[in-house]
């Protein structure tokens, strides 16, 4: 079973080995301590009463079994730290990104980056962001190949990704996006866009937790979107409340100058017939 899960990449090795290499340390650590509480045991309790005994193995026990959360932490972080460090690097990357991309102010900027961080530490190809357009559809907004495409907001994968808000397998459902992985960018409940990963050039599958890791960066990068989306378009009302105010204050202006034109014209020639154009403001 174990071969036919690895061989067919059921699984991610290296992810099989991390678990595999902490859960071995942490067996290596607890048997350790019991060994050694064996020891200090038997040199120091042989003589002790059975009810010393038993109290002392249960006060061990539950030591070490509150322990091994701790063991636990330490163990995973040094496995990461001597064996996997590249890969926790890039985990860690994808997550300070997902933090760091809230400050990010260009929504241009912002897709550049997100696609750069995702091919640099994933290590897939080809990366693509597809955002939603008001033809009721998804169009790529950027690609690591340079393909565009437009695809229906009723598309099968698109449909699930609308429905569940979580990331999903693309091999096996009928749908037009290109890729292995897609990745729902969401803000407010609705899909603003969609990652969408493609292979990684290893052949490894993505692990468990760079799956999380991704899917984290796609639900920040959504929320930026939207907020900067709502940033532009408060912007561009403000802008058009200032252009009328501008443009009745300019025809405020106006009438009052030709008020004045023809109060100046009528103390000049008192008995002279004004133009029609003199005789009354323009009205607004």
């Amino acid at each position: 079973m174990a071969y036919a899960v690895l061989s067919r990449r059921l699984l991610d090795v290296q992810f099989v080995l991390n678990r595999a290499t902490v859960f071995a340390g942490i067996s290596i650590v607890v048997v350790g301590i019991f060994v050694l509480v064996e020891f200090l045991f038997n040199k120091f309790f042989a003589e002790a009463s059975h009810t010393t005994n038993t109290l002392v193995t249960i006060g061990i026990t539950l030591m070490v079994g509150l322990s091994l959360q701790y063991i636990h932490r330490y163990v995973d972080r040094l496995v990461d730290l001597v064996f996997f460090r590249e890969r926790h690097e890039h985990e860690q990357s994808l997550r300070a990104f997902a933090h760091e991309a809230a400050f990010i102010t260009d929504p241009e900027t912002l897709l550049d980056n997100t696609i750069h961080e995702v091919a640099v530490n994933v290590q897939c190809d080809p990366v693509a962001i597809l955002l939603h357009d008001d033809a009721n559809s998804y169009t790529t907004a950027r690609s690591t190949n340079g393909a565009t495409e437009a695809i229906s907001e009723n598309d099968r994968a698109i449909l699930k990704l609308r429905a569940w808000h979580v990331p999903i397998e693309l091999d096996g459902i009928e749908t037009a996006l290109h890729g292995s992985r897609a990745y729902p960018l969401i803000s407010r409940g609705d899909l603003l866009g969609i990652l969408v990963c493609g292979k990684k050039r290893d052949g490894e599958a993505y692990a468990p937790d760079e799956t999380e890791a991704l899917f984290l960066l796609a639900r920040s990068v959504g929320a930026v979107l939207d907020g900067l989306r709502r940033e532009r378009r408060d912007d561009i009302k403000q802008a058009f409340e200032e252009l009328k105010l501008s443009v009745n204050q300019s025809f405020s202006d106006l009438t009052t100058g030709m008020v004045e034109i023809r109060d100046a014209v009528r103390d000049l020639a008192p008995n002279a017939a004004l133009p029609a154009s003199t005789r009354h403001p323009p009205r607004a």
